[in-house]
């Protein structure tokens, strides 16, 4: 009967242990899903048509830089903070002082991880490969099918605005599951 009594009681601790940890666990989704809504917002009112980057202070507009390759860094941190696991490669030369060419990688990095927070938020493995080669560059953004969330369909929006801007290098954008 002790014996019987003292599993119980382990058994009993492990239960409200893992109560404690479901809580915290739920807790933390909770705040990545808020982390994840700002980041949406933020990047959906910085969308490809918003290319002026300006802002307003008292004294009228200010114009801010473009993002660009070097900024690629600070996005995907970002994107971590909100819950994604990123893993990042670059692999070749850096892109040289093109604003277009440094806006259009930005934006498709951008406009990818958005759609993988909007549509797949719990993927447990992201990748975001960048492959830089004498004429030209392939960029690779893939997301291993996570937790099943309900199925959202979008606009197609983001994915005609990336085909614009890599069109613009005579490239293409191959976008699915």
């Amino acid at each position: 009967l002790l014996g019987g009594l003292k599993n119980n009681l382990i058994q009993s601790a492990k239960v409200s242990n893992s109560k404690e940890k479901l809580k915290n666990q739920l807790k933390s989704q909770k705040n990545k899903k808020e982390l994840s809504a700002q980041i949406q917002r933020k990047y959906d009112n910085s969308t490809i048509a918003n290319t002026s980057n300006s802002m307003n202070d008292e004294n009228g507009p200010l114009l801010t830089p473009q993002p660009n390759t070097q900024t690629i860094e600070m996005l995907i941190d970002e994107f971590k903070n909100a819950g994604l696991p990123i893993k990042y490669n670059y692999i070749g030369e850096i892109v040289e002082d093109n604003t277009t060419l440094g806006l259009t990688i930005y934006r498709i990095i951008q406009e990818s991880l958005t759609n993988i927070l909007r549509y797949a938020p719990f993927s447990p493995e992201v990748k975001v490969d960048i492959n830089r080669f004498k004429g030209g560059m392939t960029i690779t953004i893939k997301n291993k099918a996570g937790a099943s969330t309900s199925l959202m369909k979008g606009s197609g929006k983001g994915i005609i605005g990336m085909r614009e801007r890599v069109a613009i290098f005579d490239g293409y954008v191959q976008a699915g599951p």
